[in-house]
């Protein structure tokens, strides 16, 4: 039922009234706003699922992800259900919505990163959307490949097997799924095996501990990162094929490697080289060198290079032959002398000078041993001034703003003094940037108020978020090897015509773009452009992208012809009439929804895995659909029938809200989710229930009330482990006329009453509560004079409570889109919230038996709609709202249940058995004599006529669950509870232990306050087990 909880303790002990709490995490924020969607009993399981939610581990896969989400959904109640959104939109996306409908959480997925997003804050983390193959099935080569990764497992020192059992299901997944790129990062590797699979053209061994790589490369290999390691050598031989090569932050001291002619990209940085390789490829375009120990550059360069950076190094002066062949040149933190410096300056600065850009501030490095104290002053100078610089900054705040300066200080003094190259700025409500010194690798400034970025960015950065500001103009240069520009949430217009050449992801979602530049980089790999005006794209785009997403545009046609190695292609929600013929060939997720389709190409890429053309006027599909196909979202068209042979290996199809008439009467084996709402259907195949073991949403079709009986009796049978079938009884019928609220108050009231709803019918809802009205005279319990008597007491008492009007209101939203049962079942709420309501107001302050004996009702409820729920899961053939009226409705009169009536209109296809129904009588009379006393010392409403008739108590509760944590008690009890957690491997174990302690510790307080409280006012006996005799019979 609604608005009837107990308070359980927060996740967070911080949270606890009289400790401190400077941060609060975001599933507290979360679960704030959603408490109440959970019976009490499924607290504690709906904060652990949220925990996990918020919190996901590095790499977690993307069904765990959305298993917690459907878990957190089963957690509910029916009537909050619909609020917990798996794949919204049919693509990676997950959202929790609140009461008024508002986001509350919402969860991105794309191919390797999950974003959260909640009010105050977002995080992004790693994830992995691949899930491993089977060994079993793997071809005779990839068998000799097992042989040789089960003797790198045999092979690896104790506390490293399990690390290399991941690298190897990784690298199983490659070879299953002929994946080109595989990422080893992350794994704390000693060492790789000596044969990886040979296909691949990208190898990712990011932060393991690698002291050198394999000598046997694949062949094909174009991209390496084996950054962040403890290389000494790198390889004797690299592939002739290879391109991009980043050996960053590890311990070469010199590459003697020959380097392949078609590289064009190379990071040596963060070594200790004291020269360049040679000799470097001719075609080399981009070199980054910084933090080293080099002491001279070459004279000749390759002539094609664009990009070179030798920051932090120990040159003295750079050779003039280097300054006329490439783009620019960052030599920043080095030792050059005077007259090198002179020199250059006088170069760069001549009239007709032509040559790169040239940055070689005399900022000199940190030096060690006896060359320390030669560069102590030039050190000290720049840090002088650079101190200087953020004074003035600080102190120019504008007056009386919320900016947070002196925080984003301490963060640049930490960076400095530590050494760091990621400086983090977001949410200070900052309006303008500090100085910022070189060096800076990554700048998070997402979540202030910035409407312009300076225009001398460091050179040296790579990685820049600027999301959820204000911009509204970009600079015109940007740091030229900048990778990951992200400008989401911001208000520009334009973006710059040259953006960085070496860019790899851009997102601009959320702006006011009304067109992309022309030529955008070459090395582009995901572009996100989503919620803008662009009525066109460029007709070529970069031909690496791997994920173009244009949600919420104004496009019109997608050019003739996309790259060839896209993947991910998102354009809903534009004006798109029609699909070029030529879709790429390795596309794989497909998302066209909300467009103006009136046809698909009758050849879609065979590779295509998900496919999302929802709310389009389609009027039919291509007869032939890709055979990798694993979900197919068709809803919302105007289809009056589905191929009549589908993918074999199709697991969910959505085909909600068309035309069909019938369904093809074979459907794949393996469906898992069948949703046919919404139709004219008047049967379901035969193969639903002999083939099928699918979850199958039927609601809004015309099947009759004899054709569920049918189905139930097949369903029902004791064998049956067939499909299950999720409908109402709702009938489809024209659109309900819903008439002014001061008329549908009309046929309760006298006329002069009803007039008063005249001043409500502009408030929230007003609309949504006038149907319910409408429909409510309509149900079974209108023809009882004393219902009709009780719904106009209740329209009486609303039209003089605001705050009870808007509760009532907000409450019968969607309460006429089922059937009959679903207007009596959301009446029974509004009796619920009402009892509450007069609770918390204090209406029972002095009549505290009466208050016990309302609470016993809810305490029934909750335990009615606990038993609903676990019926509704074991159930094959299933409308919610009947199973749970049915309880209600059949229990009613043993449980004396005041805020329930006495009839319903479709029983029979509850599926309740008279034995159900004398388990669920036994089962409530049990909890209730084992567990009311507990449960209405932590009701919530209790608490609060607590709070106003004896404050002193109240004040004493808080005061001692403060005190918990501190005492003794707990800690030799969290101890206990620590060691017997893991002895059963039970996940979080600590999580687990301090609110399990906790809870147990402040039972045992709310238990003894309130029956001291009660017994002083000789009503203690009223918690008293009240059934009486043998219930175990």
């Amino acid at each position: 039922m609604f608005n009837i909880r107990t308070t359980q303790p927060s996740v967070s002990m911080q949270a606890i009234a009289g400790t401190a709490a400077p941060v609060v995490s975001p599933e507290e924020i979360i679960w704030k706003k959603i408490q109440f969607f959970f019976p009490p009993e499924n607290y504690e399981e709906a904060q652990r699922c949220l925990a996990e939610l918020c919190h996901p581990p590095r790499g977690a896969l993307l069904d765990h992800i959305g298993s917690w989400f459907k878990h957190l959904k089963a957690l509910t109640f029916p009537a909050w259900e619909d609020n917990i959104q798996c794949n919204r939109e049919g693509i990676y996306q997950f959202c929790i919505l609140g009461a008024d409908s508002k986001e509350v959480l919402v969860v991105g997925i794309d191919s390797q990163h999950c974003t959260l997003e909640w009010e105050g804050g977002t995080v992004t983390c790693s994830v992995d959307t691949q899930q491993a193959g089977d060994v079993g099935a793997m071809p005779l080569e990839n068998r000799e490949y097992e042989a040789i990764w089960t003797a790198w497992i045999n092979d690896a020192p104790p506390e490293e097997v399990e690390k290399r059992s991941k690298a190897v299901e990784r690298m199983r997944e490659c070879l299953q799924y002929h994946c080109l790129i595989l990422d080893l990062s992350d794994l704390q590797l000693t060492a790789l095996p000596d044969h990886l699979p040979e296909h691949i053209t990208f190898l990712a061994v990011i932060n393991n501990r690698l002291t050198k790589l394999p000598d046997t490369l694949p062949g094909g290999l174009q991209q390496l990162n084996a950054s962040h390691n403890q290389l000494t050598r790198i390889a004797t031989e690299l592939p002739g094929g290879l391109q991009r090569l980043d050996v960053s932050h590890n311990k070469l001291i010199h590459i003697s490697v020959p380097l392949p002619e078609s590289m064009d990209d190379l990071n040596i940085s963060h070594n200790e080289l004291s020269r360049l390789p040679s000799p470097l490829p001719h075609g080399l375009r981009q070199l980054e060198a910084s933090n080293n120990r080099l002491t001279m550059v070459p004279d000749i360069l390759p002539s094609a290079l664009e990009w070179l950076d030798v920051n932090d190094n120990l040159l003295t002066d750079l050779p003039e032959t280097i300054l006329g062949n490439f783009g620019a040149i960052t030599a920043i933190n080095n030792l050059f002398t005077e007259q090198a410096i002179q020199r250059l300056q006088a170069i760069i600065s001549a009239p007709d000078y032509r040559g790169p850009q040239v940055d070689f501030s005399v900022t000199q490095p940190s030096v060690s041993g006896e060359n320390r104290s030669v560069h102590t002053g030039s050190l000290q100078q720049r840090a002088e001034m650079y101190e200087a610089m953020w004074t003035v900054w600080e102190h120019d705040a504008p007056p009386g703003n919320k900016e947070r300066r002196e925080k984003a200080l301490q963060q640049l003094r930490a960076l400095k003094k530590s050494g760091e190259s990621r400086l983090d700025l977001h949410d200070l409500d900052l309006t303008s940037l500090p100085p910022l010194p070189d060096g800076i690798t990554e700048l998070n400034v997402r979540g202030n108020s910035l409407s312009a970025l300076p225009d001398n960015l460091p050179a040296s950065l790579e990685i820049l978020d600027v999301s959820y500001n204000e911009l509204s103009i970009m600079p015109e240069r940007l740091p030229a090897g900048l990778r990951e520009l992200t400008l989401h949430k911001n208000t520009l217009t334009k973006l710059p015509e040259d953006l960085p050449q070496g860019l790899e992801v851009l997102n601009v979602s959320k702006n006011k773009l009304t067109r992309l530049p022309e030529t955008l980089p070459e090395k582009l790999r995901k572009l996100y452009v989503d919620e803008n005006s662009i009525t066109d794209l460029p007709a070529t785009l970069p031909p690496g992208l791997k994920e173009l997403h244009v949600k919420s545009n104004r496009l019109k046609a997608l050019p003739d012809i996309l790259p060839n190695g896209l993947k991910k292609l998102f354009v809903a929600f534009n004006d798109l009439t029609h699909l070029p013929e030529r879709l790429p060939s390795r596309l794989k997720e497909l998302n066209v929804s909300s467009n103006q389709l009136t046809t698909l190409p009758e050849t879609l890429p065979s590779g295509l895995k998900e496919l999302n053309v929802s709310g389009n006027p389609l009027t039919a599909l291509p007869e032939i659909l890709p055979s990798g196909l694993k979900e197919l979202n068709v809803s919302v068209n105007q289809l009056t029938a589905l191929p009549e042979t589908l993918p074999s290996g199709l697991k969910e199809l959505n085909a909600s809200d068309n035309q069909l008439t019938t369904l093809p009467e074979a459907l794949p084996s393996g469906l898992e989710t069948l949703n046919v709402e919404s139709n004219p259907l008047t049967t379901l195949p035969e193969c639903i229930v002999s083939d099928l073991h699918a979850t199958i949403f039927a609601d809004g079709n015309r099947l009759s009330e004899r054709a569920m009986q049918r189905l139930q009796e097949l369903m029902s049978a004791d064998d049956y482990e067939g499909s299950r079938v999720v409908f109402s009884m709702r009938r489809p019928s024209a659109t309900r006329t819903i008439q002014p609220l001061h008329q549908a108050v009309r046929n309760w009231l006298p006329f002069h009453e009803a007039e008063k709803w005249r001043a409500f019918e502009t408030n929230t809802n007003a609309e949504a509560f006038s149907g319910f009205l409408d429909y409510l005279l309509e149900t079974q319990n209108a023809k009882n004079p004393g219902f009709m008597a009780e719904v106009s007491a209740l329209l009486m008492r609303l039209a003089d409570d605001d705050a009870l009007r808007e509760k009532a209101f907000a409450i019968t939203i969607e309460a006429t889109e089922r059937c009959e049962d679903r207007v009596t079942y959301t009446y029974h709420s509004i009796q619920c919230a009402l009892l509450i309501y007069d609770i918390e107001k204090g209406d029972f302050d002095s009549r505290l038996s009466e208050l016990i004996t309302l609470g016993r009702e809810v305490f029934r409820l909750q335990q009615i709609e606990q038993i609903a729920q676990e019926k509704v899961r074991r159930m094959y053939l299933v409308d919610p709202i009947e199973v749970f009226l049915g309880y209600q409705n059949c229990l009613r009169d043993v449980f004396e249940l005041k805020t329930v009536t006495k009839e319903m209109r479709f029983f029979k296809v509850s599926g309740l058995t008279r034995t159900d129904l004398q388990q669920a009588e036994e089962r409530i009379k049990k909890a209730e004599n084992a567990s009311f006393r507990q449960w209405f010392a932590r009701w919530d409403p209790w608490h609060k006529v607590l709070e106003r008739i004896v404050p002193e108590v109240w004040n004493d509760i808080k005061e001692r669950r403060a005190d918990i944590l501190e005492s003794d008690e707990y800690k030799q009890r969290f101890r206990e509870i620590v060691k017997s957690l893991k002895d059963s491997g039970v996940q979080d174990v600590e999580l687990s232990a301090q609110m399990g302690v906790f809870e147990e510790m402040d039972n045992r307080l709310l238990k003894s306050v309130t029956e001291k409280v009660l017994g002083e006012k000789g009503l203690e006996q009223l918690l008293n087990a009240p059934w009486k005799g043998n219930l175990e019979q």
